[in-house]
């Protein structure tokens, strides 16, 4: 008897795929929910858009506190997060350094694929995508980002505000308008380093960004974007001052994000959450503003973001909402009372506390999917190039591997073009399991371990 035919279909997404997304208002329809909210974390998919992995050295300081570090380790049963953003200086050492010793945890993983963000969820290990909220340090030369990227970066924002401001010499840096720079757009090197971006798989930013850039972002892009920490604007409007002004987006720049297929990370930040002007904010604000992104643009552009140390800001600090919101176990607490005072269903949480974040990193990011097999009556297996970083990998970079109930049975390396069927006419009747590695200068990914039947 023939073997079916076994086709290795080896794809990565470059960008998205659906290229802008049907959003509508839309009420909220809640279920019955079945699932307890401790196992609803423990067996879900949790990321949080923006949190240190630090905590306050003295619990008990209400401002200005000093901060210590927290093992990777212990992130998951602290916070129920599995992936978090970390922001890291704009230095490109810095990012080498950050990256190091998150390596060097075996508690935690660096996120440089999709398939780090498989692994480190499997392996129940902590990830973090690497994040710079101030212009990188790339003196003119958009391919600086490049530097960026092998240093382990993955998520970038064009702006912050003129609060951070450019020394004289660095200001052929400026990018784009931060939040109180509303008449500034995309400077000509900052659309040089977005195409740059979008070519090496990284994740854009918006957060901090003018309307202006935002929009100017937008329309020269095709694949998802985030404010990964941002609140709407719409709720905001009574309050006042230097701290707000553009800082929240616009019910126009909501809806354009979630067009890309992008997903806007509510923050816990007590002024941007604050709805009568009286600087205050608590759990309520919270979960308004979570409400009324949903009903705007759908449940599946939104998720949630503590954008704070582990424990929260400190009591006294203008950010620093309420006990709730400060609390390491936080999401736990909003996600119980999204379920019981908005009729949130399971589904709904579940995209909200991670899967809406994880579907735009799997767009976005490189790596490798796992093979796929297709019927058929050839004694072979059949390779597609696989694609890396937008660009198709060359051949001798990518290896198949076969194994039978642990034990390693092939492993074949692709170097000339054209080389691209594998001989199994030999393998006896069994189950194996293959997978795919792709390596591109330093960066390896490995797919998920899938398995085929031999029969004869």
């Amino acid at each position: 008897m023939k073997l079916p035919v076994l086709l290795l279909v080896v794809l990565v997404f470059s960008g998205c795929q659906e290229r802008r997304f049907n959003i509508r208002r839309m009420p909220i329809l809640g279920s019955t929910p079945k699932i307890p909210i401790e196992d609803l974390f423990r067996d879900g998919f949790i990321i949080d858009g923006l949190l240190n992995y630090t905590v306050k050295k003295d619990p008990t300081c209400r401002r200005d506190c000093e901060s210590k570090l927290v093992p990777l380790g212990e992130m998951i049963t602290l916070t129920g997060a599995h992936i978090g953003t970390i922001t890291v200086s704009r230095e490109v050492d810095r990012c080498r350094r950050v990256a190091a010793y998150m390596d060097r945890d075996a508690g935690g993983r660096v996120i440089r694929t999709f398939n780090d963000m498989w692994a480190a969820r499997r392996e129940n290990q902590y990830g973090s995508l690497l994040y710079t909220q101030q212009v990188p340090m790339i003196r003119g030369n958009p391919m600086a980002v490049h530097d960026w990227y092998a240093a382990g970066m993955r998520v970038v924002q064009l702006a912050y505000s003129s609060r951070i401001p450019l020394a004289p010499m660095r200001k052929k840096n400026k990018l784009a308008g931060g939040s109180d720079e509303p008449r500034q757009g995309l400077t000509a090197l900052g659309r040089d380093v977005v195409k740059e971006l979008v070519k090496l798989n990284m994740i854009i930013d918006v957060s901090h960004c003018s309307e202006k850039t935002t929009t100017e972002i937008l329309a020269m892009t095709d694949v998802p974007i985030l404010a990964n920490h941002a609140n709407a604007k719409a709720l905001t409007l009574t309050v006042r001052g230097p701290m707000l002004l553009g800082r929240n987006k616009s019910d126009d720049e909501l809806i354009a994000i979630a067009q890309t297929g992008g997903v806007i990370g509510v923050t816990t930040v007590a002024w941007m959450l604050d709805r009568d002007g009286d600087t205050k904010a608590d759990i309520s604000d919270f979960l308004a503003h979570v409400d009324y992104i949903v009903k705007l643009v759908g449940i599946d552009h939104v998720g949630i973001s503590s954008d704070s140390r582990v424990d929260g800001w400190a009591v006294d600090d203008i950010h620093y909402a309420d006990a709730t919101l400060a609390d390491p176990k936080r999401w736990f607490i909003v996600a119980q009372r999204l379920r019981r005072d908005f009729g949130y269903s399971d589904e709904m949480l579940h995209k909200i506390f991670g899967l809406n974040f994880k579907r735009v990193y799997e767009q976005v990011l490189p790596g490798v999917h796992p093979p796929e097999l297709a019927e058929g009556s050839v004694d072979e297996l059949v390779f597609k190039p696989a694609v890396y970083r937008g660009v198709p990998l060359p051949t001798h970079d990518v290896e198949l591997q076969v194994e039978k109930s642990g034990s390693f049975q092939r492993s074949r390396t692709w170097k000339r073009p054209g080389d691209t069927r594998v001989d199994i006419s030999d393998l006896p009747a069994a189950t194996y399991r293959w997978r795919v590695v792709a390596v591109s200068g330093d960066i390896r990914a490995a797919s998920d371990w899938r398995g085929f039947k031999v029969a004869r």
